[in-house]
């Protein structure tokens, strides 16, 4: 008696398809990116040929990081770096690493420079600052990326000229973009869980040019309610 072939299951071919995750942020992070940059928090500098650039401190940068990622949610690493024209400016690419709600990553690159010699031949800075410096730009840069702080780099993005960006000047503004102002701190605040950052934000509103006392005064006070809550 013949006995019958026991037929083998066939294999199942292993797909070799690139699998995309899909990156996720958390509501709560998507609503804390999406808040306008503090006028405080904006700084204007001289630059070539005597125009004037628009930048965000490096610090507000890192604390609105830490706080929508927190300090282990996120990674910078300069994977690039050198000097252009005869060593007077410093350049660094600079990679930005985060992770999701889910655990997925999310990187970007920017370039990022510093000037280290002026047109006149002028030191200003060493090799050592020059990189920090220029790694900083690019850490901001990569940021707004991702839309922290990209109201202010939005005018920079297309080509490079200066953003002049009216409420960093120290010049009267109009009562209607005044109340803004005051209604997007007041959100700004509200959502903050960073007392480093409320502090600073409290130090520089205490000195700023943009309000009246009275609206120093209530926005201080907001401030020193939210600390109290977290």
């Amino acid at each position: 008696m013949k006995k019958k072939k026991t037929l083998k299951p066939k294999s199942i071919p292993q797909s070799r398809a690139l699998v995309i995750q899909q990156v996720d942020l958390a509501p709560n992070q998507k609503t804390m990116i999406a808040i306008p940059t503090p006028p405080e928090f904006i700084k204007q500098r001289e630059g070539k040929g005597g125009k004037t650039f628009t930048y965000i401190e490096g610090g507000y940068v890192i604390s609105r990081l830490n706080q929508i990622f927190s300090p282990a949610g996120w990674d910078f690493e300069i994977v690039d770096k050198g000097l252009v024209a005869e060593g007077k400016e410093a350049w660094v690419q600079g990679k930005l690493t985060l992770k999701d709600f889910k655990g997925n990553m999310i990187v970007k690159t920017q370039f990022g420079s510093a000037e280290r010699i002026t047109e006149r031949g002028g030191v200003k800075m060493n090799v050592g600052d020059a990189y920090k410096t220029a790694s900083t730009d690019a850490l901001k840069k990569c940021a707004s990326l991702i839309g922290i702080s990209l109201d202010v780099y939005w005018a920079q993005m297309d080509d490079y000229k200066p953003a002049q960006t009216q409420i960093a000047l120290v010049k009267p503004i109009k009562t209607a973009l005044l109340r803004d102002l005051v209604a997007q701190a007041i959100k700004g605040i509200r959502i903050c869980q960073d007392k480093a950052l409320l502090n600073q934000w409290k130090g520089k509103i205490q000195v700023s040019k943009l309000y009246s006392d009275q609206q120093k005064q209530f926005l201080i006070r907001q401030i020193d309610d939210r600390l109290k809550e977290i």
